[in-house]
């Protein structure tokens, strides 16, 4: 176990922009500490004298900090022990609360919180609800606040729909719709692959070996480990995309950004509403089920295959069609 530090015992650590001050203020549990951090000292000595004035009474509780303090707080101490991927989901859901970032901890109402999950389905406002808690539990750790909130937050109804996947005829609109658009390749990808939105965002150069994708599964173990085949006819897409992506990404936006143009490439090629990017993921079960057998489809799929087979196979009545022609002429 570490030797744990006293509140308002600190170091000072150098940086690129220079001398930061960590100042360890209290303790979570046993062996989580609760940091506070100051940063841009042009010298090791003013680090030091920062953390000497921070002895004083009022520094050492403040009354308050503002949300984007509470933020940072955050970042430092909690966001680096989850996994990459929801580091970055906490971190767009923070710019969903950019307009109280500016306000004091201490200062918001329950009010003012229902008024930031307006407009949100029920996941994203969950997402919300959940990041306004984790800085809560800090700022009352600091002893900035009293109660968490966040707690009181209403979260709009819960309507569970089913997964809708594309249409051949879609998917088709897609291929002539990539020479303009690269939010269509990206939908092609995980049509032709079954890879999930979160693991596109997560596709760097390195993970790109032959006709494979390598290292880039989320969730499972099972998925984490297996490695995802490339279609011969998507090995061009793959190229164009790395071509336009950003410090070796795939997927050359912001994950707002590609919900966005992902919700306008559905109604440009006059696909269902219900479309979401998990729509992709359907599509490549449903299209496989009646091609491959089931073992092969589960291992394309990383899943299971019971789990393959409840949430993933939709019947399209053409092949429904066909089994009853089919059945009914051999009587």
């Amino acid at each position: 176990m570490p030797k744990k530090r006293g509140n308002g015992e600190g170091s000072v650590v150098k940086y690129k922009d220079g001398y930061r001050a960590i100042i360890v203020t209290g303790w979570r549990d046993k062996t989580h500490p609760i940091k506070h951090t100051k940063s841009g000292f042009a010298t090791i000595r003013e680090a030091r004298e920062y953390i000497s004035s921070f002895h004083q009474d009022e520094l050492v509780k403040p009354c308050s900090y503002t949300i984007a303090e509470a933020l940072s707080l955050f970042m430092d101490n909690g966001l680096t022990k989850l996994s990459p991927s929801k580091q970055t989901h906490y971190k767009t859901v923070a710019n969903r609360i950019k307009s109280i970032w500016s306000e004091d901890m201490s200062s918001l109402t329950v009010a003012r919180l229902q008024e930031l999950v307006k407009g949100y389905t029920y996941y994203p406002a969950r997402d919300i609800k959940s990041l306004l808690s984790h800085l809560y539990k800090i700022a009352i750790a600091d002893g900035v606040c009293s109660m968490n909130l966040s707690q009181y937050i209403v979260l709009p109804e819960l309507v569970e729909e089913e997964t809708v996947p594309f249409t051949a005829e879609e998917v088709e609109r897609m291929w002539a719709d990539y020479e303009i658009y690269l939010i269509d390749g990206i939908a092609l990808l995980m049509i032709y692959t079954g890879l999930m939105p979160g693991e596109i965002s997560r596709i760097k150069r390195e993970n790109w070996q032959g006709q494979f994708f390598v290292d880039i599964g989320i969730k499972t173990d099972k998925r984490k480990s297996a490695a995802v085949p490339i279609p011969d006819r998507l090995m061009p897409v793959v190229s164009e995309l790395f071509a336009h992506g950003k410090n070796g990404s795939l997927l050359p936006y912001k994950m707002d950004t590609y919900r966005k143009e992902f919700k306008r490439m559905v109604e440009r090629i006059g696909a269902d509403a219900r479309c979401t990017p998990y729509s992709c993921r359907h599509t490549f079960a449903t299209m496989l089920s009646t091609q491959v057998p089931a073992h092969v489809l589960a291992r394309l799929m990383r899943n299971d295959i019971r789990v393959t087979q409840k949430y993933y196979l939709h019947e399209q009545n053409e092949v429904l069609l066909n089994e009853v022609n089919r059945a009914l002429g051999q009587t």
